[in-house]
């Protein structure tokens, strides 16, 4: 894994909301289309491994989020987590 993928992939499992390519390059002062790139196989990365999270892509922001087909189990440990 290259040094800007891996911080991506960092970046975006400690964020809480979608980041854009834009906030990504100037956090890891790098080029926009390095990110894009790195960021894009770091998405096609997850989507192979068919893990348990995922790297989703809005427009120009990325996101982590846990994999639609675990949605049911999430929901459940969130719904004992609040009672």
């Amino acid at each position: 894994m290259s040094s800007i993928k891996s911080r991506i992939e960092s970046l975006l499992f400690i964020s809480a909301k979608p980041m854009a390519a834009s906030q990504l390059a100037d956090l890891l002062k790098a080029d926009k289309k390095d990110i894009i790139k790195s960021a894009d196989e770091l998405l096609a990365d997850y989507k192979t491994a068919q893990a348990g999270v995922q790297v989703i892509k809005d427009g120009s922001k990325y996101q982590m989020v846990s994999a639609p087909e675990n949605a049911k189990v999430i929901q459940e440990f969130i719904k004992d987590e609040t009672t």
